[in-house]
């Protein structure tokens, strides 16, 4: 294949990955901004439900996260995609139809394993462009990624008027379109699972800097990932909760620049700076929650 070809073939692999994070994260987004709410007034579910089934949810991802990813490659990064939307279509689809905590539960088990499918899929395949290309092809992936976080809150609050039923098929109906995106692109040669897998899987778990890493920033992920949960269960209404996701969205999205300038993001300072503004956060929304009158 001459350099013109290849050229060609990364700019079209860029575009329909860049078109599927935005389908698929405006449909994230406008649906998990707005679950917490629906699971508390229109389920009437009490809060520790709700907190399993989202805990459920993440570690579901989490935990397939580090096999799924050192497998995707085998799977073939195309097909792995395709199923990862297909599984999230069915997730969100289940959460705007089932009342049931058995149903809540599958959608959350659907929802996690195609979260923990599909990040490395989609990665997989900006990574096998060449630099010019894989360069720009991270970049709008992730500038995507942030535009949705701040219109997909928007985009729920104005579906949810109807219900959040519509809320969560229109975002099934978006990661479908995902799905049939991924088909636009060629399928990668499939590489033979086995031992080559395992011995990444292994060679992370053995790396003693990496693990403790990953000990010293779980806390940092939890408090991230649940800040959509205390909002609403603190009892603020949708409209409360899609201001607070999109000023988030936000200034997460305009910080980011200035940590990428001049290597700041490599400096230990601006890593805890991080850790200290999100846990002030935190005691803020908790000094809120307890400030509250109840009911």
């Amino acid at each position: 294949m001459n350099a013109s070809a290849s050229g060609h073939g990364d700019c079209r692999t860029v575009a329909v990955v860049v078109a599927v994070q935005a389908a698929i994260s405006l449909g994230y987004f406008s649906a998990m901004a707005h679950l917490v709410v629906h699971l508390r007034d229109d389920l009437e579910l009490a809060a520790g439900l709700i907190g399993l089934v989202l805990a459920l949810r993440n570690l579901v991802q989490h935990t397939l996260s580090l096999p799924v990813g050192a497998l995707v490659d085998a799977l073939d990064p195309v097909r792995a995609g395709r199923l990862a939307c297909l599984l999230r279509a069915a997730g969100f689809g289940l959460l705007g139809t089932v009342s049931s905590a058995s149903g809540l539960v599958v959608a959350a088990v659907l929802l996690g394993t195609g979260g923990a499918l599909f990040h490395p899929a989609a990665q997989s395949l900006l990574a096998g462009l060449g630099e010019r290309a894989r360069t720009r092809g991270y970049a709008a992936y992730t500038v995507t990624l942030h535009a949705a976080a701040v219109l997909g809150p928007a985009l729920g609050l104005a579906l949810l008027n109807a219900g959040y039923w519509l809320v969560a098929l229109t975002s099934a109906g978006l990661w479908l379109l995902a799905a049939s995106l991924f088909s636009l692109l060629r399928r990668a040669p499939r590489v033979p699972a086995g031992r080559g897998a395992v011995a990444g899987v292994r060679t992370a778990l053995r790396d003693r800097v990496f693990m403790g890493f990953v000990a010293v920033s779980m806390p940092a992920m939890l408090l991230v990932d649940q800040a959509a949960v205390v909002v609403p269960l603190g009892g603020a209404d949708p409209g409360a909760v899609t201001v607070f996701a999109c000023v988030v969205a936000m200034v997460s999205a305009a910080v980011q620049p200035w940590c990428a300038a001049g290597s700041r993001a490599e400096r230990p300072g601006v890593l805890r700076a991080g850790l200290l503004f999100a846990g002030g956060g935190h005691l803020l929304l908790a000094a809120g929650a307890a400030g509250r009158p109840a009911g």
